[in-house]
């Protein structure tokens, strides 16, 4: 389950959708749940719970280092219009996991695609656009013959992402 809860936490901001998927940008909260082996987990109350035995340096220090602001049960993220507007699929944004992907749906309203990363994980992705303040989305995985499933849900919460850095592109 931890090498799915890394690998989750990985995909949820280092994915970002190609253009013409249409949301607005700025400052979104995504709430996540994975589902495998029996057990559903929300990751990120998982990490909260560690943290939470930090001192509030060492959580900021946390926070920096994941690049993201952890707000409830979800993590704050920063779309920016440029990422919004690049032409190439799904991005990886995170070194730790390189992934290669085979869109085979890209609308303003729907992104579909297959993915396979070096470490072994591979599987489908589907996001859709309820509204451009709010989208939905299904990854299903399988990583060493263990299949699981992570269930997005963002919700935007303003046009400023404050403190909160944008999405890195690599």
């Amino acid at each position: 389950m931890k090498s799915i809860l890394t690998l989750a936490l990985a995909l949820t901001p280092s994915f970002v959708f190609a253009a013409p998927f249409d949301i607005k940008p700025g400052l979104w909260n995504l709430e996540m749940n994975i589902e495998s082996g029996g057990k559903t987990v929300n990751p990120m109350a998982e990490v909260k719970k560690a943290m939470a035995g930090m001192s509030p340096e060492q959580r900021k220090q946390m926070e920096m280092a994941m690049g993201r602001t952890m707000k409830g049960s979800g993590t704050s993220v920063c779309y920016t219009q440029a990422l919004l507007n690049q032409q190439n699929g799904l991005v990886p944004g995170s070194d730790d996991q390189k992934c290669k992907t085979d869109v085979k749906i890209k609308t303003s309203s729907k992104f579909a695609a297959d993915f396979k990363c070096e470490g072994g994980a591979s599987g489908t992705m589907e996001f859709n656009r309820d509204s451009k303040e709010k989208f939905n989305g299904l990854v299903r995985m399988n990583r060493d013959g263990k299949l699981s499933k992570v269930v997005y849900e963002g919700k935007f919460v303003n046009a400023d992402c404050g403190s909160v850095k944008p999405v890195s592109v690599q």
